[in-house]
């Protein structure tokens, strides 16, 4: 004999286990008589407890040297060989396409250049040395970045036609709003 199932949410309860009201969608109701009262599990919040989200954690941020554009400038001067010296280099397995030579050796670069605390890395090529000259071009464009100065702002005054300009629009826009409001006479 085939039986229609029953959904989910109307599975039928064991008449042993009587129902909480806080298994009901009002959890907020005053409690049943004869059931004991709600106790708090240590680490949840209470319906009358607000929520107050927590502010994201940091991580520590190395200290930064005050003459960091200058040290980063020194070292874009440097040759490659010189400019690998101040690095820390790591290799690590990198993983991904590229078979069984890819996936079982040591060919991703990680570099920290120790002066500035940048990192840079490459893992795209099979071979180690390719990688290292990529991550090696990675830091210099970081470098780059870094001694990137803005130029200062010289404050300047509006010319006569752009101030005319401005004004001339400011006048139709007010005629057009002005000629809506009186009905376009």
């Amino acid at each position: 004999m085939n039986r229609p199932k029953a959904p989910p949410s109307a599975a039928p309860r064991s008449p042993a286990v009587p129902r909480r009201p806080s298994d009901s969608p009002r959890a907020g109701t005053p409690q049943t008589p004869g059931f004991p009262p709600r106790t708090s599990v240590p680490g949840a919040v209470s319906e009358a407890t607000p929520v107050v989200p927590k502010p994201p954690v940091a991580a520590p941020i190395a200290p930064r040297p005050p003459n960091l554009v200058a040290i980063a400038k020194r070292s874009l001067a440097l040759s490659d060989e010189h400019l690998l010296d101040e690095c820390d280099m790591s290799f690590y397995v990198a993983g991904g396409p590229g078979g069984q030579h890819r996936n079982k050796t040591e060919s991703a670069v990680r570099l920290y250049h120790r002066p500035t605390g940048i990192h840079s890395g490459a893992t795209e090529r099979r071979s180690q040395h390719e990688n290292r000259i990529h991550a090696l071009a990675r830091l210099r464009e970081k470098l780059a970045v870094l001694t990137f100065v803005p130029k200062k702002r010289k404050a300047t005054r509006a010319t006569r036609g752009s101030v005319e300009r401005r004004l001339r629009e400011k006048k139709h826009s007010s005629n057009k709003k002005q000629n809506r409001r009186d009905g376009g006479d």
